[in-house]
């Protein structure tokens, strides 16, 4: 009963998302080229993965993309986070291949409003991404990057982002990635 709940609220936020999505033409930029095969961007770091989540990182020209792979010929399905400027990513976790269990997913949802953190550690960091909606009068979607030491909890990058993809798009791993309590 509490799964059918949450996926029916999840939904309805989702559902308006979309709809503000579209009012406001949140998505993929106009400047961006699509890929007619597969309709996604290509102003991402994916190549022929499936971009998750995908956004500029303030004025410095670089992007962040979470991407999806399918699996195939001995490959396992999974995630990746992608970060640099385009055609040129500093940093590709995992470095091989792609995994689900790499990543944790925290999910917060009340009446129109939805948190979503993809979380992962490497190298003694944690690399956070969050993902706000707000549906009030004006609803809004807003998204952050956040990478903290782990041997003294200092955050040594926190950034607002400008998501290129539509709102919410990292619900799309909900049953994917494990799942944990909201922690903020």
């Amino acid at each position: 009963m509490l799964r059918m709940l949450k996926a029916t609220l999840v939904a309805s936020l989702f559902t308006l998302a979309s709809q503000s999505a579209q009012s406001q033409q949140i998505g993929t930029p106009p400047d961006a080229q699509i890929d007619k095969d597969h309709g996604w961007s290509r102003g991402t770091h994916c190549g022929e993965e499936m971009p998750v989540f995908n956004a500029k990182v303030g004025a410095s020209g670089k992007i962040v993309s979470i991407c999806k792979h399918e699996g195939g010929d001995g490959e396992s399905p999974g995630l990746s986070y992608r970060y640099g400027a385009l055609g040129n990513a500093e940093l590709i976790y995992p470095r091989y291949g792609a995994s689900y269990k790499s990543f944790t997913l925290r999910h917060y949802v009340r009446a129109r409003t939805s948190y979503l953190k993809l979380e992962f550690t490497n190298g003694g960091f944690e690399y956070v991404i969050l993902e706000r909606f707000e549906a009030d009068e004006s609803p809004q979607t807003s998204a952050f990057l956040r990478i903290r030491r782990l041997s003294d909890s200092k955050v040594v990058l926190e950034r607002q982002i400008s998501p290129t993809s539509d709102p919410l798009t990292l619900l799309s791993v909900l049953d994917l990635v494990p799942n944990a309590p909201f922690d903020e």
